[in-house]
């Protein structure tokens, strides 16, 4: 039976995914660093994205039976990033998975983070303002590498709700 979510959170956008699925689910919502939850519970973990990695997976997965992973990042859903993603941070495949678009505020990170990925909004920016015309998600990233956005919406976590209440019923 899942037990908790727990999260890693660099801006707050995985943070507030956790906290809505929290309030939908009613589990109790915790971070990585915190030892409220029991060695070996099984969860779902929910982590932001950093070079195509879930940040704290691995070690969720050491410390927890991880029963759902979630990858919160800046980018519109593709299926070709969600493959990809699978791929790069899924061992187990009955561990569900899911993308969530989260956003992006530069003012909000620190260290080396900030430095990559001030570099990579420049990267973004330029290729961005190269194109003739702008899709809605174009204009959506260009607005977050300019000044920050978010997408966070209790809506985007239809398709985790649906799978967490289907395990639930389940048991």
């Amino acid at each position: 039976m899942i037990e908790a979510i727990v999260y890693t959170s660099e801006t707050g956008h995985t943070k507030e995914y956790a906290e809505l699925l929290g309030k939908k689910t009613g589990l109790q919502v915790v971070p990585l660093c915190d030892a409220a939850v029991t060695a070996g519970s099984e969860i779902i973990y929910l982590g932001w994205l950093s070079a195509g990695k879930i940040k704290g997976a691995a070690k969720a997965g050491k410390k927890y039976t991880v029963r759902a992973l979630c990858a919160v990042g800046m980018a519109p859903f593709s299926e070709e990033m969600e493959r990809k993603l699978r791929g790069k941070n899924l061992k187990d495949n009955n561990t569900a998975f899911f993308y969530l678009q989260g956003g992006f505020d530069l003012q909000k990170l620190s260290g080396i983070n900030k430095f990559i990925m001030s570099l990579l909004t420049k990267s973004i920016r330029q290729r961005l303002n190269a194109k003739e015309s702008l899709s809605a998600d174009d204009k959506l990233m260009l607005k977050m590498v300019n000044e920050g956005a978010s997408t966070v919406h209790e809506s985007n976590l239809d398709g985790i709700v649906q799978w967490y209440r289907t395990k639930a019923a389940d048991r």
